[in-house]
């Protein structure tokens, strides 16, 4: 048989075709996760630990826990980018370890939170230093934490970290902002599954665990992290946890949670807004004007603070009569779109009824939204459409969460009884429409969408019947929405064209 050599002609063909192929394999999401060598994105936002300042990159053969470098731990390959480690104070003398988590997407705010470390370093004794870790997710929304899965990845990761200070006596505290709360339940489900019968996990906890902290971020398997909350509490004297919520309306059903773990605990609530101090500091409840900054600007605060004005706990009086005083109601665990007979069974304690001019059959949990809405994993996702509470009538200015239409939860009609499937806008970005429940039957007899501009159309075959997304749309928090792929008929398509090669003449 005779060999047959291409000629580089055919090579260079080839070789232009299989780029092609590349290149229209990347654009159709079937590509690695990791980008090929020098195709690399910046790592975070621009000016935001993305190496943009002199000596924040490593360079080849530097040491791996230089001062801002970045650092692959072991276990942590396709889970994390990388962790950014950050010493303060003196390098010599590592006595802390800190990890803080960033939120839904996947940045490193190591630059961005540089005065929070300077305010840290205030703290520190002299002679005394400590590591900032910031782990930066590979993938939005946290998802190999999902469910408080990996606990034991980052009890390695203290481990590497605790191995470079030379010392057997580091404390470890964590803090999580937003969808980071998965991360926070990874440790929470370890302490309470592994504690009786791991000695590693156990000698960890005892010896060096000292802080469990939540910026807004009790959002993700609620009633799991907020009983694991409450054990750990009980379980763990030595530590430390500190819970935030946001006042600007979003994720509002935060403080709900963060309400029921201070009276399961300590006996007392604190309203919206308000604070708490329990077991002389060791439990803090307060709260922040943002979203944001109910992580950001809050570190020194989280990790030394115990008296920045938070109600605490009264000295002893006295006993005086009591004032009777209606008991705060216990927020519930009815999920957005669910039944209802009052707030206290929702779990962001808002409930629609018949009051309105229009009637919600059962009634139907809800929370107010200026764009997207908090989803839940095991219930149908949700959206945020402009409705007016006061009037019953779908417009205005106000938004509010629906359920979204899903025949998984709903065979059939992809809603409750008393509700229909029908297509809206999202509020205040009209472009995007979703099916979306809206009842029925007003009770006034008034069409609920009459002298608005805002008309449902026929609900259609949009691919959330049943609901094929398993992540949320939380804004600024415990969600983005996911990106489709193409279709399969148009990666067939473009399969062919790259592969259609010019045959080699002979």
């Amino acid at each position: 048989m005779t060999r047959m050599d291409r000629s580089p002609r055919t090579r260079r063909t080839t070789a232009s075709s299989l780029q092609l192929l590349l290149a229209l394999l990347l654009a159709a999401g079937c590509g690695p996760e990791a980008p090929l060598p020098g195709m690399e994105d910046p790592i975070g936002p621009a000016g935001d630990g993305d190496c943009s300042e002199p000596g924040s990159c490593p360079e080849e053969g530097r040491e791996i826990f230089a001062n801002g470098s970045q650092v692959q731990l072991p276990g942590t390959q396709g889970i994390l980018k990388y962790t950014r480690v950050v010493t303060i104070g003196d390098a010599k003398n590592i006595t802390r370890i800190y990890f803080l988590i960033h939120g839904d997407g996947n940045s490193d705010y190591g630059s961005s939170t540089e005065d929070d470390r300077l305010a840290m370093a205030k703290h520190l004794a002299p002679g005394e230093g400590a590591i900032v870790a910031y782990p930066v997710s590979s993938k939005s929304l946290w998802p190999d934490f999902e469910n408080g899965q990996n606990g034991k990845l980052l009890l390695a990761m203290y481990r590497a970290l605790e191995k470079t200070t030379g010392s057997a006596h580091v404390r470890f505290e964590q803090f999580s902002l937003s969808g980071g709360g998965r991360v926070n339940h990874a440790l929470l489900r370890l302490i309470d599954e592994k504690y009786p019968s791991d000695p590693d996990v156990r000698e960890f906890v005892d010896d060096h665990l000292r802080g469990i902290h939540d910026g807004d971020s009790l959002c993700y398997s609620i009633a799991a992290m907020r009983e694991r909350y409450i054990k750990a509490i009980q379980r763990l004297p030595k530590a430390r946890f500190c819970f935030i919520h946001n006042t600007s309306g979003k994720m509002s059903y935060v403080h709900g949670h963060h309400n029921t773990i201070a009276k399961t605990v300590g006996g007392k609530t604190y309203p919206f807004g308000g604070s708490l101090t329990l077991e002389n500091g060791r439990l803090r409840f307060w709260s922040a004007a943002t979203h944001w900054t109910a992580w950001k600007g809050q570190f020194e605060k989280v990790f030394f603070g115990t008296s920045w004005g938070e109600e605490s706990e009264p000295a002893p009086t006295p006993p005086t009569p009591p004032t009777p005083t209606p008991p705060e109601p216990t927020p519930g665990s009815a999920w957005i779109g669910e039944a209802c007979s009052s707030g206290a069974a929702c779990a962001s304690g808002l409930c629609l009824t018949s009051a309105q001019d229009t009637s919600f059959p059962g009634g139907s949990c809800s929370d107010p939204c200026s764009k997207l809405c908090p989803d839940q994993p095991g219930s149908p996702t949700t959206f945020c459409v402009s409705f007016d509470a006061a009037s019953g009538l779908f417009s205005g200015s106000q938004g509010h969460c629906f359920a979204r239409c899903d025949t998984k939860a709903h065979p059939g009609s992809g809603c409750r009884a008393g509700y229909a499937c029908a297509k809206l806008p999202r509020h205040n970005e009209p472009g995007v429409k979703r099916n979306v429940c809206v009842p029925t039957a007003p009770t006034s007899g008034r069409d609920p969408f009459s002298g608005s501009s805002l008309q449902p159309e026929p609900a259609d075959a949009e691919g959330d019947l049943p609901n094929p997304e398993a992540s949320s749309n939380l804004e600024g928090g415990c969600a983005v929405a996911p990106v489709a792929g193409l279709p399969p008929l148009s990666l067939l398509l473009l399969l062919g064209l790259a592969l259609g090669l010019r045959r080699p003449r002979r």
